[in-house]
């Protein structure tokens, strides 16, 4: 079964991941791709070191190396939704980014 995979849209039509996107090197950008592909094929069966719950509604999709990025995404309508996108340089979610996803996410429920 294929997954649908969208990025979060703003009330304005901004995409703040694909956006985020635009910044990236080429080989960074490939890994984000390759392990959205793997939320695309594998849905809620993608696992660690790919994906991690971070808590009821929000998931976190991984990529290591040099760069490693982490997307939140929650399953919204019947699709997965990359809710917010950031480069991980501590241990920790940062509180902030956990936050802004959350907010995007009530957003999309408030206006579904």
């Amino acid at each position: 079964m294929v997954w649908k995979v969208e990025f979060y849209e703003d009330q304005r039509g901004l995409e703040p991941v694909s956006d985020f996107f635009d910044h990236l090197d080429e080989a960074t950008l490939n890994k984000v791709f390759r392990v959205i592909d793997i939320l695309v094929k594998n849905g809620p069966m993608t696992m660690m070191p790919y994906s991690k719950r971070i808590n009821t509604k929000i998931f976190e999709l991984r990529t290591s190396g040099k760069k490693p990025i982490r997307l939140l995404y929650s399953m919204c309508n019947n699709k997965y939704v990359l809710l917010h996108v950031f480069v991980k340089k501590t241990n920790k979610l940062p509180q902030k980014d956990l936050l802004l996803a959350e907010k995007r996410l009530k957003l999309i429920d408030y206006l579904s």
